[in-house]
């Protein structure tokens, strides 16, 4: 019996689950509960983009474009969860070294699913650009979901606040865009972050991609 690739994704995400359950019982402290939501976060826009490509398919053109701009707002939290390695020393209840598998497992899932949302994104725009512009239009969501990241990891900024806190979060941006140089710790996470993931992106894809 083959697996689907959607099976062995479900089942990395219940390898994640069942580490954090094990250091909890093992330490007796819910320390790193919060990966599983920051996972949960990162799953949310993978599930946007694939509802978007079945809307797509079935014409639904607004519908489409509304699930596409969901999906680029709350993708940085699939990516974002690489940033959670900060927390290696954090705490030392639990040896160093199932820590660092525990969180690395979370941050690949997350990259995963980063990846695979970003592919069904292409595989809409593949029906409506030039792959010249297909792929500029990938690389600007890439660093905009880098971006994104710093946003939430320094200035703590989650996907709500984009409703309940609007004006907020465009202030900040455009402290950030007017004056750079004052905000070098957010060009170079976003341009390092940005890097990364663009060179992993396209590294990783095959020839033929599909939703």
């Amino acid at each position: 019996m083959q697996i689907t690739s959607q099976s062995k994704l479900g089942l990395l995400i219940l390898f994640c689950i069942a580490l954090v359950v094990t250091r909890v019982l093992y330490t007796e402290t819910p320390i790193y509960v919060f990966l599983i939501w920051n996972l949960f976060l990162g799953v949310i826009p993978f599930l946007l983009s694939k509802l978007a490509v079945d809307m797509f398919k079935k014409g639904r053109k607004l519908r489409t474009t509304m699930l596409v701009l969901l999906c680029i707002l709350l993708l940085p939290n699939a990516p974002y969860i690489i940033t959670d390695l900060f927390h290696l020393h954090w705490n030392r209840s639990a040896p160093l070294w199932f820590d660092s598998v525990m969180i690395f497992s979370f941050a690949l899932t997350g990259l995963i699913l980063f990846f695979r949302a970003l592919t069904n994104l292409e595989h809409i725009s593949r029906q409506l650009m030039r792959p010249p512009y297909r792929v500029v239009m990938t690389v600007v969501i890439i660093f905009a979901s880098a971006f994104g990241m710093y946003l939430g990891r320094y200035l703590r900024f989650n996907s709500w606040d984009i409703i309940s806190d609007p004006l907020h979060i465009l202030t900040e941006v455009a402290q950030r865009i007017l004056y750079p140089f004052e905000h070098t710790q957010a060009w170079s996470m976003t341009l390092v972050y940005g890097l990364f993931l663009t060179i992993l992106y396209f590294f990783t894809q095959p020839s033929e991609r599909q939703a």
